[in-house]
């Protein structure tokens, strides 16, 4: 069984939040804020088999980042939604339609990353509170600082991938409140500080987020491909190396090593003789 990275590992907020892969991957861009996952995947179905359509949020507030993913079994597919779709318009907003540089390919492990757990809940009413939504047993592996004060992220280890999936199906953007509120006997959740931009209206937490848990060699194996890709390019020699542009400037810079030549003063007009180029003297009266 591989062991999870405690941190998250792939579950940043820039990768698609479940399943795996294997099939042609494209970045939405522009969409409304008010889009939910359904109206995706609706939007893009018309072009063919969409295995998974996700909307990426913001850790502290669980609102719509206006951009996600979508995934079809082949490539053909993807390219005809892009087509089709590449500067429509949704809501209001122009779409960016484009083949996303990550392959949609995610390890599904036994392990979950979730989000915008109240900090105030203890351990053994996180356990009991998440098994009785999952009903399945539960293990915390890690709970760790959340995106704000009120709130912690925390590593769940399920008995199972396929009880991994379904936990990402019923907590993912649902309010771990709403789970707590069910469970009998568990003391009252302490109030918290608002975290989300209706702050003024209501002190609430966001919906959970919930992903996959990368396993420690996935991750191993992703820093050791970065390092050997930064590694590659300083080894390059230096005549295929990109030489930095000149910088330009709109005013002649003079050079420091040379003084320019101090301006001269413009030269004087020859002075008139006496009683010419004056006008006529005029002498004085005598008295």
């Amino acid at each position: 069984m591989a062991t999870p990275s405690t941190d998250g590992g792939v579950a940043d907020d820039d990768t698609p939040t479940s399943s795996s892969g294997g099939g042609f991957n494209i970045l939405v861009a522009g969409l409304p804020h008010d889009a939910d996952e359904a109206a995706l995947r609706s939007m893009f179905a018309p072009f063919g088999d969409v295995k998974r359509a996700i909307i990426m949020y913001k850790a502290n507030t669980a609102q719509s980042r206006g951009f996600g993913f979508v995934l079809y079994g082949t490539e053909d597919e993807g390219k005809r939604a892009i087509a089709a779709m590449d500067g429509t318009t949704c809501g209001g907003n122009v779409l960016s339609v484009r083949p996303s540089k990550h392959d949609g390919s995610v390890e599904e492990t036994n392990t979950l990353f979730v989000r915008n757990i109240p900090k105030a809940v203890a351990a053994e009413w996180l356990v009991v509170t998440f098994e009785r939504a999952l009903e399945c047993p539960v293990d915390i592996v890690k709970v760790a600082p959340g995106s704000t004060a009120a709130v912690v992220t925390v590593t769940l280890q399920l008995d199972s991938v396929a009880a991994a999936r379904r936990g990402i199906e019923k907590l993912h953007l649902k309010p771990f409140a709403d789970l707590y509120s069910t469970i009998d006997g568990a003391p009252p959740l302490a109030p918290t500080p608002a975290v989300a931009p209706d702050a003024h209206r209501a002190s609430v937490i966001p919906g959970m987020l919930v992903k996959f848990a990368e396993s420690e060699q996935s991750r191993a194996a992703r820093y050791d491909r970065g390092r050997a890709a930064r590694s590659s390019t300083s080894a390059q020699p230096a005549s295929k190396r990109r030489a930095p542009e000149p910088k330009t400037s709109m005013h002649p810079v003079p050079n420091r090593r040379e003084s320019p030549p101090s301006p001269q003063p413009p030269p004087r007009p020859p002075e008139a003789p006496p009683g010419k180029g004056l006008g006529p003297v005029v002498s004085p009266a005598p008295h």
